[in-house]
């Protein structure tokens, strides 16, 4: 199982949409869809009763006058008993749709589908922001972050040896330029940064979370590893406060010391 959650998320990230699309619209729409319809069929039940309710209290005294006024009021009186008439026929079919769904909503539900697997394949462009805030390319790679975090959290990768990063050997010259510690400061939106085994999000372990604005140290250690969208992206190696020593995603640190401007630059 765990091999085989490995393989999944290391493929095309299409297929990967496809297949969590389809078992969320199986497990939501077909197993808990037609009961949540069930249950909102409560709506336009109380909204007949309302209108019911709301009917008889101007229908009993036009009734009552029509009958000793004479036909002066004979028109209204037909008049509202033939749109009370039509509006409780139309409340009447919206609830038994709701009360008893059919087949009809297996179709509005893969024609939802259809229209989520194209928004989610077109491409989006890194160097525009606000393209990636609509992009269901980007908004699908967020949410399987969120999906893979919590699978790596319980352990639900497979360790493959032949697939881990060798980073013993990357960046050698790099490493050696930097010969003192720098002070880097967290700059992640919301979650909390992950210190991590081996720098790559495949087939490794967390080690500790460190908070927002928190400081960590960098000692000239890089490497270059899988990110959360399987692109290859740098890594350093970090100590954090509590002591641990592991690898962090270079693109949520940045180094505290302004007179630093050309780590600023190169980490910006």
């Amino acid at each position: 199982m765990k091999l085989f959650i490995s393989n999944f998320f290391s493929g095309d990230v299409r297929i990967r949409a496809a297949v969590l699309l389809a078992l969320f619209l199986i497990v939501f729409w077909w197993g808990l869809g037609k009961l949540i319809i069930r249950l909102a069929s409560v709506i336009p039940y109380l909204l007949r009763a309302v209108f019911k309710g709301g009917y008889l209290l101007v229908e009993v005294p036009v009734c009552w006058i029509h009958e000793r006024a004479g036909s002066f009021f004979h028109g209204i009186d037909n008049g509202m008993a033939d749109r009370g008439s039509k509006i409780d026929a139309f409340l009447g079919r919206w609830y038994r749709c709701w009360r008893n769904p059919e087949k009809r909503h297996i179709v509005i539900s893969l024609i939802i589908y259809c229209l989520l697997i194209v928004w989610i394949c077109i491409p989006y462009n890194l160097d525009k922001p606000d393209v990636k805030a609509v992009s269901g390319q980007a908004v699908y790679l967020k949410l399987e972050s969120k999906l893979t975090g919590w699978l790596e959290k319980h352990g639900l990768y497979a360790e493959r040896m032949a697939e881990t990063v060798v980073y013993e050997e990357a960046e050698p010259a790099e490493a050696e330029d930097i010969t003192e510690s720098v002070l880097m400061e967290v700059i992640t939106k919301n979650d909390p940064l992950s210190v991590r085994n081996i720098p790559s999000m495949k087939n490794c372990e967390i080690l500790e979370s460190v908070e927002r604005e928190s400081t960590v140290v960098w000692k000239g250690e890089i490497a270059f590893g899988d990110g959360s969208d399987g692109d290859v992206e740098p890594w350093i190696r970090v100590e954090t406060p509590g002591g641990t020593i592991g690898w962090a995603r270079l693109i949520y640190l940045c180094p505290v010391n302004e007179g630093d401007l050309e780590l600023q630059l190169l980490f910006r």
